[in-house]
């Protein structure tokens, strides 16, 4: 009872976030005063109610659980709250958000939100900030305005992680198996390596893998018992993953068909009926508001059209077929096979590509895929692979039959199944997918215990630990907020140089003149590509010399010798750090806004302002298209007296010389101080 009241207030009070935010944005009035005024009263009203009715808090079945667990359980459970959970914790509270999604558009928008204090949309040049999903930066939005320090943020992802790890538990307790085995598959989830990664960062996927579990838990609840709590939940975890992310669309539909032919059958048609018309409802409410925004700047509901003169993207494949979803699957489940051996990712690289010609398809078809095949092994917080746990996977399934299966795991199976097949035939394929599988890993681990349990459960057992282990390297050397500065080490030791060399301009001379015939210097992509792969010994000279040029000072920081304005920059580089902190003391500390002209987003620039000055300045984007003059938040008046760019071949276009004061010019920053205050928003006319 205490695990599924714990997933149910989150449904509700995600509920209260929607509602709120909506509705303070309809009267323009969103702002964080209001959020705090918001929670605040909710909180009185619910302490008030639980003070009035006398309820009880009741953690005694929770402690009587972990009293009857054997010995062993508890060393892995203490293990995992020691090792696991407290370090991801405290990363959590304490590391900059800096995860480079976050910047050009998740929290760039909250932000640009807070400005308008609205929801509409704005003029940007970055549009993802716009039309992606958007319930993951509600929780921001609500989460920057009531915490003390921006590092909470990363609360919503750590809390996601645990709450997923719960419902995994409740799922395998529904398929009717036992507490030592449902803390198995919660653990074996835990030590998912992008799941880690994700626990402390601002990216969004795991909060919709919750929604997705929490989906799952109560629609298999609901087809069993009929209670129609448990169907409000499911139809509010469904609409809400999906307003999250679009991909829970493709990992849910399989599971509403399974769901909707079980309570067709056990239930009144015309129940059934209600049923579906509440999930249809809810789907209007939330999305309406969302989509009625986009389609009066795109005149589409969901993005910009190809035609349309913002359209950024289209990540929807353009061929159908058997042999392009099978090609496309494999090249997703090959993300997952990276290690850190170049000569093996370019075999099984070779592996897919043989396959794909032996379809007839070409494996970089730009209709099929988003990027450029190939396999890494690349360690950063959208791209980490999950080797151990797809092995487990495969494992689980070559099992699966051999130990007679209920017909729910079946059936379970199938609709994971189903749903991966799904994503990827919808979806072109992407480099950093492998963060956008974690509902595939997630039932996955349902899968792995309830089919090895049955084989052996000290299999099971020692199968954990050994993900446990070998997953901790992750808990300590996440790029953007490592907690130990052994990182240059590893790579040391791995003799793993880098594939492709990232470098700030200002340093491409000395490269060039050192590596020139290891590295693709006439060819920058912006990074430049190690031309062919080196035996071991050949690698250590490499790592070496990259060592004592400097390329791995910044692997040899740790969170505890970083400044937190510093932690904004991690992962866009050292050289814009130091370009913005060189600009910092000319931006006049009296001005209330700045001109930004950028297409990235600039969360960093703004949150280092505020942490250096302990008061924000606000950001509005200018050299937009004529398009964003439709939008009432266009037409809202800023006056600013510098203007931040990365793009001087612009400013030199349309900055007429005799308005500037100064340029402070920088490799990856230009701050143009005006001789006076401008209101030009500098509009593309064509």
């Amino acid at each position: 009872m205490l695990r599924e009241a714990w997933l149910k207030s989150i449904l509700i009070s995600t509920v209260g976030v929607f509602i709120s935010t909506e509705v303070f944005s309809a009267f323009d009035i969103l702002s964080e005063t209001n959020i705090c005024l918001f929670w605040t009263g909710t909180f009185i009203i619910l302490v008030g109610y639980c003070i009035w009715k006398r309820v009880p808090i009741r953690i005694s079945p929770l402690i009587n659980v972990l009293k009857n667990i054997p010995f062993s359980y508890k060393i892995l459970l203490g293990f995992v709250g020691v090792i696991y959970i407290l370090p991801l914790f405290y990363l959590a509270i304490t590391a900059s958000p800096n995860n480079i999604d976050s910047i050009n558009y998740h929290l760039t928008r909250v932000i640009s939100w807070l400005q308008f204090h609205n929801l509409y949309h704005y003029p940007t040049l970055h549009i993802q900030q716009l039309y992606h999903n958007i319930l993951g930066e509600y929780w921001q939005l609500h989460l920057l305005s009531v915490s003390p320090s921006d590092s909470f943020i990363n609360l919503i992802q750590f809390t996601a992680v645990i709450s997923s790890t719960i419902i995994v538990g409740l799922i395998v307790r529904f398929l009717g198996y036992d507490t030592l085995t449902q803390i198995l598959s919660s653990v074996l989830l835990i030590s998912l390596p992008i799941g880690i990664f994700e626990s402390t960062s601002t990216q969004i996927d795991y909060l919709a893998c919750f929604y997705f579990l929490a989906f799952v838990y109560f629609g298999l609840l609901y087809s069993q018992k009929l209670q129609t709590s448990n169907a409000i939940f499911m139809a509010l975890a469904l609409v809400f993953g999906c307003f999250t992310k679009y991909t829970i669309f493709f990992f849910a539909l399989p599971f509403c068909i399974w769901f909707g032919i079980k309570i067709l059958l056990n239930q009144p048609l015309v129940k059934s009926g209600l049923i579906l018309a509440m999930i249809v409802v809810f789907y209007g409410i939330v999305f309406t508001p969302f989509f009625s925004r986009n389609y009066q700047l795109f005149e589409h509901p969901i993005h910009p059209p190809s035609t349309h003169i913002l359209n950024a993207e289209n990540l929807a494949t353009e061929k159908h077929g058997v042999k392009f979803t099978l090609g496309n699957t494999l090249k997703n489940l090959s993300l997952h096979l990276g290690f850190p051996n170049e000569n093996y990712n370019k075999q099984v690289a070779n592996l897919v590509q043989d396959i794909h010609s032996s379809l007839g398809i070409d494996v970089n078809d730009m209709q099929l895929s988003a990027d450029k095949y190939q396999v890494r092994f690349v360690v950063t917080e959208d791209t980490v692979s999950n080797l151990y746990l797809f092995l487990l996977i495969i494992v689980s399934l070559i099992s699966f039959f051999w130990v007679k299966p209920q017909i729910n795991e079946t059936l379970l199976l199938i609709c994971m199944i189903s749903g991966f097949i799904l994503f990827c035939s919808f979806l072109k394929f992407q480099l950093w997918s492998t963060r956008t599988h974690i509902p595939f890993f997630a039932l996955g681990c349902v899968i792995i215990s309830v089919t090895l349990s049955k084989i052996s459960s000290k299999f099971l057992y020692n199968l954990t630990w050994i993900g446990l282990i070998t997953s901790l390297p992750f808990i300590l050397l996440n790029p953007n907020k490592p907690l130990v500065s052994i990182r240059g080490i590893v790579k040391y030791a791995l003799a793993y140089p880098p594939n492709f060399l990232c470098i700030d301009k200002s340093q491409v001379a000395t490269y060039e003149r050192d590596l020139s015939g290891l590295y693709d210097f006439k060819n920058p992509l912006p990074c430049y590509k190690l031309q062919k792969q080196l035996g071991y010994w050949d690698r250590m000279k490499l790592v070496s010399k990259l060592d004592d040029m400097g390329y791995y000072n910044e692997d040899k920081q740790s969170i505890y010798n970083i400044s937190k304005e510093q932690q904004y920059f991690r992962v866009t580089g050292n050289q814009t750090y130091k370009d913005f902190m060189d600009i910092y003391p000319h931006i006049n500390k009296q001005d209330k806004s700045i001109a930004y002209m950028s297409r990235l987003g600039y969360f960093h620039y703004w949150a280092a302002y505020k942490t250096l000055t302990q008061k924000p300045i606000d950001f509005y984007y200018i050299g937009y298209e004529k398009a964003f003059q439709v939008l009432k938040n266009e037409q809202r008046p800023f006056v600013y007296s510098c203007i931040l760019t990365n793009d001087m071949n612009w400013v030199k276009k349309n900055v007429p010389a005799d308005s500037i004061e100064s340029i402070i010019e920088r490799p990856t920053i230009c701050l143009i101080k005006l001789k006076k205050p401008s209101t030009n928003r500098y509009i593309k006319m064509y």
